[in-house]
């Protein structure tokens, strides 16, 4: 009898300890996969606000990791669509959103001059046109003088400084792929 309820103890132990590794491992997946969006969001609102939407309301429903699955999926799709030129527009303006407060006139000026600019760009792309590129850049010039970290973060004002895959959580570098969804939080750790 003492030796079947030892064995049931043990046993309830190790299940206690899977739960809480599968909490943790979901709890990780979950934050990286919402750094992920906070970096990629502006790009993905680029290409289609129905898409920005769309993965807005797959964050609502996420509860497991395969739902995170699902989401950097979405991601990874959405990636492959060309930008539309109107929702460039309307992502850059609320990127300005920003800075609207603290720029100057000259500032606020410069801003809508570059952006008026962007009429003569095709209504579709996959690369980022010079007039889109000139308004990314005085972007980027704003958040040196009016530093962000949120918006800082964003991949679309980084292109080519980083991947969009990777993510920065408690001064770790991790490459979220295929592969790091079906890790557990020791090998995500080690990543």
């Amino acid at each position: 009898m003492i030796v079947s309820l030892y064995l049931i103890l043990n046993l309830f132990q190790e299940f206690r300890k899977e739960l809480l590794e599968i909490s943790l491992n979901n709890h990780l997946v979950k934050v990286l996969v919402e750094k992920l969006w906070a970096r990629n969001k502006y790009d993905v609102m680029a290409r289609g606000y129905h898409y920005y939407k769309d993965i807005k309301e797959m964050f609502r429903n996420a509860v497991e990791k395969d739902h995170y699955l699902d989401i950097f999926r979405e991601i990874t799709c959405v990636r492959n669509e060309p930008y539309q030129s109107h929702n460039m527009r309307n992502t850059l303006e609320h990127m300005w959103g920003y800075f609207k407060k603290v720029a100057s006139g000259s500032e606020k000026e410069a801003f809508f001059n570059l952006l008026s600019r962007m009429h003569s760009c095709p209504d579709t792309y996959f690369s980022l046109p010079d007039e889109v590129e000139s308004v990314i850049a005085f972007l980027n010039e704003m958040l040196d003088t009016y530093p962000n970290s949120y918006l800082s973060q964003s991949h679309i004002l980084n292109k080519g400084k980083t991947s969009w895959n990777t993510v920065i959580y408690k001064k770790e570098l991790y490459r979220i792929n295929e592969a790091f969804f079906s890790l557990n939080t020791e090998q995500i750790k080690k990543r």
